[in-house]
């Protein structure tokens, strides 16, 4: 009898779908249906519900040349997503007294140019900073992403930038730049790398097991998912990169890891494991003349057909994530892709869509398609951006003029001023 509930409690705690009539199963699986196949890249999903993973699983290969399927645990590159454990470390650092939000960035990186005005850490947070783009200014300057770039000298090229693409505080503009110096920033306050506090301060204490920050571009790492894209032609080929810069991206998790991450913004244990930590984290920015910016600590502020939300995505070669939140229905839906057109946010509201249909409002009528995703424009859009304001028009002129128009603001605009050179 005993050996019978044993086996009992472990086929249903092996039963990720216990909780989830079989026919919404099925319309989950068919949102995954071109790439559930053991021939092409595809993703992993966690569904949450009221604290628990309501639904977890595995579609597509994470390595094709291997023949290893995707699974829960299966770890991905997360890209931009990285930014909201930045984002924790400098709230976790400033709650110690070390720092603060409003501190001068000079302060703690005398390097930077010396600007007519100046840029504080908070500003860097909520991407009002006017720093250019880093991983833009890489791109002009033809410089492959992909490539190992050391570190020094990327510092060394945000520093040399003589002008800001606006006066601090008074537009948006998405910066890689920005969270960059922040881990720099991190690492010079604490004495630790970003690598070493965030795994000290966030990962362990959440026991996420498979999540770090990778900053060593030979790290082997186990049950690692490889990126690909698919061309016109169907055939999918291999993004390998040698990316390793931490800050801006580097993240590396399962989405069982993320589903720990996301239980934290209910019952925070992190610091002095205050909720008001949580508060502060999910508090959208300002601009100077006190309207809201879009973007709270890494995390953007939105709604869903009637419900709010919160959620970023990230995207590097062929790895795509998207985290979102419905936190007045305690459900979260965390999906990693390994492949560059997995498209995971209309996953994600499809998923929604399925699963909460009795308390959304109905669809809004669609007015454009988003732009195409080309080689020209990949290392200017890949990055994350607020879930209200997605682009409508990318322009590009002779490479030196980039510009991204949202609904209310404008983007990036660069300049042959830019001392795109690197050494």
């Amino acid at each position: 009898m005993r050996f019978i509930i044993i086996c009992l409690l472990f086929f249903i705690s092996q039963n990720n779908f216990a909780q989830i009539p079989y026919e919404q199963q099925r319309q989950i699986d068919a949102v995954f249906s071109e790439w559930n196949r053991t021939d092409s890249p595809g993703g992993a999903l966690a569904i949450i519900k009221n604290g628990q993973i309501l639904y977890k699983k595995g579609y597509g290969m994470a390595d094709l040349e291997h023949g290893v399927p995707i699974s829960s645990q299966t770890v991905f590159y997360a890209g931009s997503v990285s930014k909201q454990f930045v984002a924790m470390c400098i709230l976790l650092l400033h709650e110690q007294g070390k720092l603060s939000l409003d501190d001068n960035v000079k302060k703690y990186i005398p390097e930077l140019y010396n600007y007519d005005t100046i840029i504080t850490i908070r500003q860097m947070v909520h991407h009002i900073s006017g720093l250019r783009d880093y991983l833009s200014l890489l791109g002009l300057s033809g410089r492959d992403y992909l490539d190992h770039i050391p570190k020094q000298m990327v510092l060394d090229m945000i520093f040399r930038q003589k002008e800001l693409n606006f006066e601090p505080g008074t537009q948006y503009a998405y910066s890689n730049s920005g969270y960059f110096l922040l881990a720099e920033i991190i690492g010079r306050v604490s004495g630790k790398t970003l690598r070493q506090y965030a795994d000290e301060h966030i990962f362990q204490p959440l026991g996420m097991t498979h999540a770090f920050l990778n900053d060593n571009t030979y790290q082997i790492i186990p049950d690692r998912a490889f990126s690909y894209q698919r061309g016109a032609n169907g055939i999918f080929t291999s993004l390998l990169m040698r990316f390793d810069l931490v800050g801006s991206g580097g993240f590396y998790t399962t989405v069982e890891d993320l589903y720990k991450w996301d239980q934290n913004f209910y019952h925070n244990k992190l610091g002095k494991a205050q909720q008001s930590l949580i508060d502060t984290m999910l508090t959208e920015g300002k601009f100077n003349n006190g309207e809201p910016c879009g973007y709270a600590f890494a995390i953007s502020p939105g709604t869903y057909r009637g419900l709010p939300t919160y959620g970023h995505t990230g995207s590097l070669a062929g790895y795509r994530a998207y985290y979102m939140r419905f936190p007045k229905q305690a459900f979260s839906i965390i999906l990693l892709g390994n492949v560059a057109q997995f498209a995971p946010t209309g996953k994600a509201e499809a998923i929604a869509d399925i699963l909460l249909a009795d308390q959304l409002e109905a669809p809004a009528p669609s007015i454009n398609n988003p732009a195409p995703e080309t080689p020209s424009t990949r290392a200017y859009i890949h990055c994350a951006r607020p879930a209200r304001t997605p682009p409508e028009n990318i322009i590009a002129k002779n490479s030196m003029l980039i510009i991204l128009l949202y609904p209310r603001r404008m983007n990036f605009i660069f300049r042959q001023d830019m001392n795109l050179k690197y050494y």
